[in-house]
């Protein structure tokens, strides 16, 4: 007697497996993107690894009642996973970091433009730190750090977003404000800061206290919320930490409102060449000095060109990248020193100076982590 076979059950599962990825990845791709958490491309990559859990499922399933056997299925790695965050967040104070924030600006102003609400860019520095470090050493410092994204994170609205680009710079990204009140609600945010981060810090190593300088800019829903705005931010920050030099006295915030570019033009004209093979930090480098007054007379992507131009335009300084892939920064000065001995160099690098192997010993750098000093270096050069 023949025994009646199981029936075919695959053009079910083969149903089931279309529906759960067409569903998993349309339904992720359309709520990201109307929620305006990512570009196009990041809302995909976010959309994709449940569409590819759904597949996984689905062709698990349709194996085990095909050959009575489990599948290997693909799991997503502890690496991969750490990678991925490595990639995107801060290790120290766990906060969103340069290439993250660069992203969720993007996001916030393609939902700018569809709400008509204004964003605000809020740039913070924290006076006294390098003291904190000398003092107590840097551990302390890293803690006061981790301290000062948890106070943050404290006093901000749910649609802010904290960043740490570096050192002891914040970033601070005000989605949705009202378009006739956004100066006024940013102030407010600025004002939680800084009463949160004056109060003292206590570290392993004893007590520490910092005063934070604050620069900040409103951007309408028209506007474009990207490197200018973040270099406005930076200038207005750079103006606070001035004025309270001047006055010897506690840190300010120059304000959205405030018109700071004349107050920070250079007492005489100076020119300046950058020599940076990086198109994000030539950009942003460019913004900071040409909003205070300092001329850019020239900027250049290729090392091996550098040299005509300089020698060409003959600035004040020239603000050279030290390690670039084919010629160095110190190789571009020698080439220039041979015919133009008095030309004036300032290094910049993405890493610390004693990590640098002497390249630019004796002569002026900054890290482009402290891109707040940039235009207090450039001028001291003169």
């Amino acid at each position: 007697m023949t025994t009646p076979s199981a029936p075919d059950r695959t053009p079910a599962i083969s149903a089931g497996l279309l529906t759960a990825v067409v569903g998993s990845l349309c339904g992720a791709v359309v709520t990201l993107a109307l929620l305006g958490h990512a570009p196009w491309w990041a809302v995909t990559a976010i959309a994709l690894p449940p569409a590819v859990a759904a597949w996984t499922d689905a062709c698990h399933r349709r194996e085990v009642l095909r050959t009575g056997r489990p599948s290997r299925s693909v799991e997503p790695t502890p690496e991969s996973v750490q990678l991925r965050h490595r990639a995107l967040f801060d290790p120290l104070t766990g906060l969103p970091n340069r290439a993250n924030l660069a992203d969720r600006m993007t996001a916030a102003e393609r939902m700018a433009r569809r709400t008509g609400n204004a964003t605000g860019v809020i740039v913070l520095d924290l006076d006294g730190f390098k003291a904190v470090n000398d003092r107590l050493g840097h551990g302390a410092g890293d803690e006061l750090l981790v301290q000062c994204a948890v106070r943050l994170k404290g006093v901000l609205r749910s649609a802010d977003t904290a960043a740490r680009p570096g050192g002891d710079e914040f970033v601070v990204l005000c989605e949705g404000l009202a378009p006739d009140q956004a100066e006024a609600e940013l102030e407010e945010v600025v004002e939680r800061i800084h009463a949160v981060l004056s109060a003292p810090f206590m570290t392993t190593s004893g007590p520490a206290v910092v005063r934070a300088s604050i620069g900040s800019t409103v951007v309408d829903g028209r506007d474009e919320v990207g490197l200018e705005a973040l270099a406005t931010a930076d200038n207005r920050m750079l103006e606070a930490k001035r004025m309270a030099r001047a006055d010897d006295g506690p840190a300010r915030h120059v304000p959205a409102r405030a018109t700071t570019a004349e107050d920070t033009v250079a007492p005489e004209p100076f020119t300046v060449v950058i020599v940076e093979d990086d198109p994000a930090m030539q950009v942003l480098a460019e913004r900071i000095l040409s909003v205070s007054g300092v001329a850019v007379v020239g900027q250049v992507s290729e090392p091996e060109d550098a040299v005509d131009v300089i020698l060409q335009l003959r600035p004040d300084v020239v603000l050279c990248d030290v390690m670039m892939p084919r010629v160095s920064g110190p190789e571009v000065m020698a080439r220039v020193h041979a015919e133009h001995p008095e030309q004036q160099f300032l290094f910049w690098s993405g890493v610390d100076h004693d990590k640098l192997d002497g390249l630019a010993e004796g002569h002026p750098w900054i890290t482009k982590d402290r891109i707040d000093g940039l235009l207090d270096a450039v001028l001291a050069t003169r």
